[in-house]
């Protein structure tokens, strides 16, 4: 459990935006444990917000070779081939956390963006009216007559990216999903 404790200290540092310490500790976490995929995703996370783009597209990598349902990684790994330019490789990403996440609208938004982008137009407009097919069925779904509680929600099985997919910071251990898309 030695890992845990060094994942803890990169929390810690994360918390308090020094992510530099945070990649210390999340490193040792995964020379520890190498095959914990949290492990691997809080690196990349804290590689991210050091805008070390090459090194946390790595550590996703090793995240969803770990664990393939791991859908935040297969986002931020999305969103760091789309920051490299890389789009042919954020639409395979993007393709996969929607495999996960099927009702996730910020997962085929951010499919349609890049479709978008490579001049898929038709395969894009799919994925947009996914998106907002889903976004429509929330708001009914957020309606007063069925209301939810916080104890419905499922708990989150890995730390989350470090941006929430409305655009705030996320802390890593609260429920979010992605990186926002550039």
């Amino acid at each position: 459990m030695l890992w845990m404790a060094w994942n803890e200290l990169g929390l810690a540092w994360y918390s308090a935006r020094n992510y530099a310490r945070a990649v210390t500790a999340y490193g040792e976490a995964t020379m520890i444990k190498p095959d914990e995929p949290e492990a691997w995703f809080n690196l990349g996370v804290s590689f991210h917000k050091l805008g070390n783009l090459d090194a946390a597209r790595d550590s996703y990598q090793q995240a969803v070779d770990l664990k393939q349902s791991l859908a935040g990684a297969w986002h931020n790994l999305g969103i760091v081939c789309a920051q490299n330019g890389d789009l042919p490789s954020a639409m395979t990403a993007f393709r996969q956390e929607v495999g996960c996440v099927p009702d996730n609208v910020r997962a085929w938004y951010d499919l349609g963006v890049t479709l978008e982008k490579l001049g898929r137009n038709d395969d894009a407009r799919v994925a947009f009216a996914k998106a907002d097919s889903l976004s429509q069925a929330m708001s009914l779904a957020s309606a007063p007559e069925t209301e939810k509680t916080a104890g419905d929600a499922e708990p989150s099985e890995i730390v989350p990216p470090p941006e929430s997919a409305n655009g705030g910071d996320a802390v890593p251990n609260q429920k979010s999903d992605t990186v926002p898309l550039p």
